[in-house]
């Protein structure tokens, strides 16, 4: 698959796509049909393909629905074009970092569970969101402040970060080794990431009680869906969490940490 936020110029991800898309085809695919279906001419699209002109953007939603793009896949390329298109510096800096948020969230580095186990602790991923924002260099008197921490347990996470390749020591402050979130996977259940969940929802619970309203965002909805949904409402999930990834990026402050959940848990213990 044809990854559309691994893309800098949208021109070449159409091409790939439509290549990617004539490789898997049963039937051949000529790029006269394509451009048809497209409702474009085949020499533009040609030309676009090369480099040498640029979609519309009305243009740009015909051809997302050609390649099957998700809502958030098409609002990365209708980006990406609007950008060819404007000439406000301001607009095309704010377009720009919504996209880098939007890429962000889908370039995460697949790691394993079981390499994480000791260190998928809130406080850990805590730290490293922070060092990838105002705190970028750190040391362990600095985190004892930033998240309330004894020195001793400020110590461990830098020392055990650092262990696994996370962090780096520079100059006598710790920074990231690689500037990217993590999809953690695990095939079998995984006691860390249950507890980073516990933990999270413990932190939420605290939240509830002593932060004030304008610094927490809380709701609950009692719904009903058919097993059949769940894979639409995961979907959909997914696209919530795109979009405040996509907001955090235009952040003017990178200073404060928030954790989002959303628990979409069934209530019911079977089906009647």
């Amino acid at each position: 698959m044809t990854n559309i936020f691994h893309y800098d110029d949208y021109r070449m991800y159409v091409r790939d796509a439509i290549a990617k898309k004539q490789t898997d085809s049963v039937r051949k695919l000529s790029l006269r049909s394509i451009a048809y279906k497209m409702d474009l001419s085949p020499a533009y699209l040609s030309t676009v393909m090369n480099k040498k002109k640029h979609l519309s953007v009305d243009t740009a939603l015909k051809v997302a629905e050609w390649l099957d793009l998700t809502a958030t896949e098409t609002e990365y390329l209708t980006g990406m074009i609007q950008v060819t298109h404007e000439t406000d510096n301001l607009k095309i800096g704010k377009i720009q970092k919504r996209l880098d948020g939007l890429a962000h969230s889908h370039r995460r580095k697949k790691v394993d569970a079981p390499n994480f186990d000791k260190i998928l602790d809130l406080n850990h991923i805590s730290t490293l969101v922070l060092m990838s924002g105002a705190h970028s260099n750190v040391n362990a008197s600095d985190l004892t402040k930033i998240l309330d921490l004894p020195l001793t347990e400020a110590e461990k996470i830098l020392s055990s970060l650092a262990q696994h390749g996370l962090i780096k020591l520079v100059d006598h402050k710790y920074v990231r080794s690689e500037n990217c979130s993590h999809l953690l996977q695990s095939a079998a259940p995984s006691a860390a990431i249950r507890t980073f969940y516990k933990q999270m929802l413990d932190r939420s619970k605290w939240a509830i009680d002593n932060l004030p309203m304008q610094d927490r965002i809380v709701g609950t909805e009692t719904i009903i869906l058919d097993a059949s949904q769940v894979t639409e409402a995961e979907s959909i999930i997914e696209e919530c969490f795109n979009r405040i990834t996509a907001l955090s990026q235009e952040a003017k402050f990178k200073n404060n940490v928030y954790v989002l959940g959303i628990q979409l848990c069934k209530l019911t213990s079977g089906n009647l």
